[in-house]
């Protein structure tokens, strides 16, 4: 049950507005997204893909508050990636990863999303140096939506910092996307 939700627009395209979603049955205390790619705007070219805008959406949200009314939070960081047509790295990857580091914090840190690269790529593992992956995967895509290329390839991701205790890792079945739907319990 998740009862709290955060949308963060990317760009509008023929009046849909197209963006990153948190959800959580959490609290969302406060919430900001910041461009890496572009800017919001009406993007209409459905080839130009390396192009679309490109935002990291950050949501802080409520865990726990202790008898001392202490609250505890964790930020949650929910990146879509830049597109190719290789998975391997290029600049504007890089420069994602680097945006990432230099914005996200390094306590009750999650980083999540469909990077759009190989997660075994250079720049990807300078992330996964910092925030450790929750569980490397051979492959994140439904395979119900795609055809044979992609039955070994890895973009989507739950990297964490190091005081995050992942409890429970798993992919969900819910035919929602071409992509694996992820899970992780803390």
């Amino acid at each position: 049950n998740f009862h709290f939700s955060n949308f963060a627009p990317r760009f509008i395209r023929e009046g849909l507005v197209w963006g990153n979603s948190i959800h959580s049955q959490y609290p969302i205390m406060e919430s900001s997204s910041i461009f890496y790619l572009g800017e919001y705007c009406d993007f209409t070219d459905r080839t130009d893909f390396e192009n679309e805008p490109r935002i990291v959406q950050i949501c802080t949200i409520l865990t726990h508050v202790d008898a001392n009314k202490k609250l505890e939070h964790i930020t949650v960081c929910n990146n879509h990636g830049v597109w190719g047509f290789d998975p391997d790295d290029n600049p504007a990857r890089e420069n994602m990863v680097n945006f990432i580091l230099k914005h996200a914090t390094l306590n009750r840190t999650i980083i999540c999303g469909d990077f759009n690269t190989n997660l075994k790529s250079k720049c990807m593992k300078r992330l996964a140096d910092v925030y450790p992956n929750a569980k490397e995967l051979e492959c994140s895509f439904n395979m119900m939506h795609k055809d044979a290329f992609f039955a070994e390839l890895a973009v989507d991701a739950i990297f964490h910092s190091p005081d995050v205790v992942i409890k429970s890792f798993k992919t969900l079945d819910d035919n929602v996307s071409d992509h694996l739907a992820l899970m992780v319990e803390l």
